[in-house]
């Protein structure tokens, strides 16, 4: 079972590398962010879902927005940050989430 606690260091970990990054070579005109997705709505969840039909329904009350995240979402935020719209942005980490890190880590112990 994934312990929620390692979903928040391997978070923090990736912020704290974005800022070292953006501190490092921002001077050189580089910018550095990192996408941290929550559970995407991928293939990955056909065994859990084989299992138990009803798991989609129940884990998506627990995100804020009420769904899982689609591909294209995680796909559109590296689109977002690599383009010139978020010339100004660096040294962040950027949740593709549904908004489940912003306060709800039952999440885990659902689907384990």
């Amino acid at each position: 079972m994934t312990s929620p606690s390692i979903s928040r260091t391997s978070s923090r970990r990736s912020c704290t590398y974005a800022r070292a990054l953006a501190t490092e070579y921002g001077r050189d005109g580089i910018r550095a962010n990192a996408i941290c997705p929550g559970s995407v709505r991928t293939a990955a969840w056909d065994h859990r879902i084989e299992k138990d039909p009803d798991i989609i329904a129940r884990v998506s009350r627990l995100y804020p927005l009420g769904r899982l995240v689609e591909p294209t979402e995680v796909a559109n935020a590296a689109v977002f940050l690599a383009s010139p719209l978020s010339s100004g942005i660096t040294g962040t980490a950027l949740p593709v989430d549904a908004g489940l890190t912003a306060g709800n880590l039952s999440f885990i112990e659902q689907i384990a």
